[in-house]
């Protein structure tokens, strides 16, 4: 458990570090598609194929970035923490991750979104479609209907 306590403080830091002095109004934590997802699964899955047959093109998966997407009164906050293989995230992924994260805000004004379950589509001046998995807590699969509410309130359009 003292991993997942490491983990939540860590996200909850990032998320506050990059809120710039506004209320932090939601967050959770997501993965969406890189440029490359496509290509390196190929690839991937190419070299695993050949390395160990059907069961190895199986085994590998997309690359994905993975962070926290927070909303304030008037932002979208989009912390990438780096990449992961596959679709889950782990406590151990967000401790793991380089300290040199990067973020992107976008005034939630100028964005158009969708919701679907666990996936948030966003349009305008971000575009990615996020999935927000469960995690080792509780929750976190609600964020992307909270986050496009959030967002909502703030003046973006749905798609």
């Amino acid at each position: 458990m003292k991993i997942e306590s490491a983990a939540k403080d860590r996200i909850m830091s990032l998320a506050n570090a990059h809120i710039e002095g506004e209320k932090l109004k939601v967050f959770g934590i997501a993965y969406w598609n890189t440029a490359g997802s496509v290509v390196s699964s190929i690839f991937d899955k190419a070299i695993g194929g050949a390395l160990f047959g059907g069961i190895g093109s199986g085994m590998t998966g997309k690359t994905h970035h993975f962070g926290v997407i927070a909303v304030t009164d008037t932002k979208l906050q989009i912390i990438d923490m780096g990449t992961i293989v596959g679709e889950s995230i782990e406590a151990k992924d967000c401790l793991n991750a380089s300290k040199k994260e990067s973020a992107k805000a976008v005034s939630v004004k100028e964005l158009r979104f969708s919701v679907l379950e666990d996936s948030l589509t966003l349009a305008g001046m971000v575009r990615l479609k996020a999935r927000f998995p469960s995690l080792w807590e509780g929750g976190n699969q609600e964020k992307a209907r909270q986050v496009a509410i959030a967002i909502e309130s703030g003046g973006a359009r749905a798609l």
